[in-house]
């Protein structure tokens, strides 16, 4: 995966840009990078619309093991990904699911929505 990667510390939000595979390996990598960053409590917006998922449902376990581990530290910030095809879109939702009482994570189609979501969520609306 070729990813783009910004960090506002002002505003606490990270958005990152995803083209190719996502894998397991690089998911890991990078929750791993931002903890050793201390913006794990950042609120992401991630445009994965030029991306898939590599990612087998085993993995997705080992990928929930780790987040509530992390949970269990952090308070984790929300996340508002955005993808265009179903598989990552699936993938995603599967997380969405597994991690509702982790972390805030919805899935979109659509960028001026899920930067809505993130906005309103940060000034408490909704």
């Amino acid at each position: 995966m070729l990813s783009t990667f910004s960090v506002d510390h002002i505003e606490q939000k990270i958005s990152t840009m995803a083209v190719g595979r996502i894998t397991y390996q690089e998911i890991i990598d990078s929750l791993l990078d931002r903890e050793n960053k201390h913006i794990l409590t950042y609120s992401e917006l991630f445009d994965a619309r030029y991306a898939s998922a590599d990612i087998s449902s085993s993995q997705i376990e080992k990928l929930e093991f780790l987040m509530r581990g992390l949970g269990y530290i952090y308070r984790l910030g929300r996340s508002a990904i955005i993808v265009n095809d179903d598989l990552t879109y699936g993938m995603f939702q599967t997380l969405v699911i597994l991690l509702h009482d982790v972390v805030e994570i919805k899935v979109f189609r659509d960028k001026a929505r899920a930067n809505a979501w993130l906005d309103n969520k940060r000034f408490g609306m909704n």
